[in-house]
């Protein structure tokens, strides 16, 4: 588990005296606040500027010693199903050829996925694989073609403009890009209590006196209720929106890419605010990144998706152990490892996605595959290859001649994961 970090950033006008980082360090004490700790090189070419650097715990012995108590996503309900959903947009006659008038870009493809109660689902894949658009099709922002969905067995409405108060106030959204969410000319305070007066019906008296309580949930003080968008950090922006998604106490919240933009430092403390959330409330997830090492920490279950289709499925802990899709398995050889002696052999695929107006024949990833077999991929589509623990792999390769095909990437990953 990262550690978690409290509170922002502090102002640049309003530096402590001590150590910059005191007010959010876990690891404080008294001297720390007095005077910064002077510049040491712990190690050659190692420098730090922190009092307790030769007391503390090295990350590895800190990673090891968290406690983490998963919740095995087989114990918990469904709270969320997608069945066969689908939602394509009608092609330029630009990018067109001659009689291909009633072609369309089918940008999710059949798409069948479940969320469970307090868990949370990943879904990960290239750009233009039909993420996001699978996210907004589910919120009703972008009305599917065809498919169903149901939230707590219930049939969910096509466009959120038909959906009634109680779903919408069981379903909310974090969108990738904070300034597109939140209202430039209204203060943090309004765009929090914005949600407390229209979904759970509270005036505007009672709204006003949650918001320093959501603030705080999130890590920021209750000044910022009076503060604009603008004069806010980015993480400070993504840390309101998800305050604000949290204020109608929704069952479930969909999360598109809400860390691709930040720095690192930020990341990790947005995963461990979202961690914490989810424990606090119960509340369920569909988390939609390119980040794999946040979707391995964050996620109960995984669902790798390229060109609209998905291409695996599977318990999180199955997902990064051996078989992977060929797909996955190219995703997963371009994780970074933290070790100079471990020489990475990425999978670079051939050319660029197909696009989506021209959805190749057989399996969709054979014009890219590194481990095409033949014709077969070219022209049959391929079965489901079902493991343990609802593990499928959309594939002609049988589960154990992928096992043997991988081990190199499989002995890489083992090794990187130990250091």
């Amino acid at each position: 588990m990262l550690t978690s970090i409290p509170g922002s950033v502090p102002r640049l006008d309003e530096l402590p005296p001590g150590c910059i980082f005191a007010s959010r360090c876990p690891f404080v004490q008294d001297r720390c606040r007095r005077a910064p700790p002077p510049l040491r090189e712990v190690r050659p070419g190692h420098f730090s500027a922190c009092y307790r650097w030769n007391e503390l715990p090295t990350a590895v012995e800190y990673l090891r010693s968290s406690p983490q108590v998963p919740l095995h996503p087989e114990e918990r309900p469904e709270i969320l199903r997608v069945e066969e959903l689908t939602k394509s947009f009608p092609a330029a006659e630009r990018l067109l050829g001659r009689g291909d008038a009633a072609r369309r870009i089918r940008a999710v493809d059949g798409v069948t996925l479940w969320v469970r109660k307090g868990n949370t689902l990943g879904v990960v894949g290239e750009s233009g694989c039909g993420k996001t658009t699978m996210l907004r099709a589910i919120a009703g922002l972008a009305p599917r073609t065809s498919g169903e969905l149901t939230l707590n067995a219930a049939a969910l409405q096509s466009s959120v403009r038909k959906r009634p108060r109680a779903v919408l106030k069981q379903l909310q959204m974090v969108f990738q890009n904070p300034d597109a969410s939140l209202n430039p000319r209204h203060t943090v305070g309004r765009a929090i209590a914005r949600p407390l007066r229209l979904l759970a019906g509270l005036s505007r008296r009672e709204a006003g006196a949650r918001v320093p309580g959501l603030l705080d949930a999130v890590n920021l003080p209750g000044a910022f209720s009076s503060r604009l968008p603008e004069t806010l950090s980015g993480g400070e922006k993504q840390r309101v929106a998800i305050a604000r998604a949290f204020a109608a106490e929704p069952r479930i919240v969909l999360l598109d890419e809400p860390l691709s933009s930040l720095d690192v430092s930020v990341q990790a403390s947005l995963v461990n605010l979202l961690t914490e959330l989810q424990e606090k409330n119960d509340v369920s997830y569909l988390f939609i990144s390119h980040d794999l090492a946040a979707v391995q920490h964050l996620s109960h279950w995984v669902a790798v998706m390229y060109l609209g289709a998905l291409m695996e499925w599977g318990d999180a802990e199955d997902i990064f152990a051996p078989p992977f899709h060929p797909y996955t398995e190219a995703l997963l050889s371009a994780i970074p490892v933290a070790d100079p002696e471990v020489r990475q052999r990425p999978i670079r695929l051939a050319g660029s996605v197909p696009s989506a107006a021209n959805v190749p024949t057989g399996c969709r990833f054979h014009t890219r595959c590194p481990r095409r077999i033949g014709t077969i991929c070219e022209t049959e589509t391929p079965p489901w290859r079902v493991g343990g623990n609802h593990h499928a792999i959309y594939c002609h390769i049988p589960l154990e001649e992928l096992t043997r095909l991988q081990a190199d990437t499989i002995a890489l990953a083992s090794r990187g994961q130990e250091r």
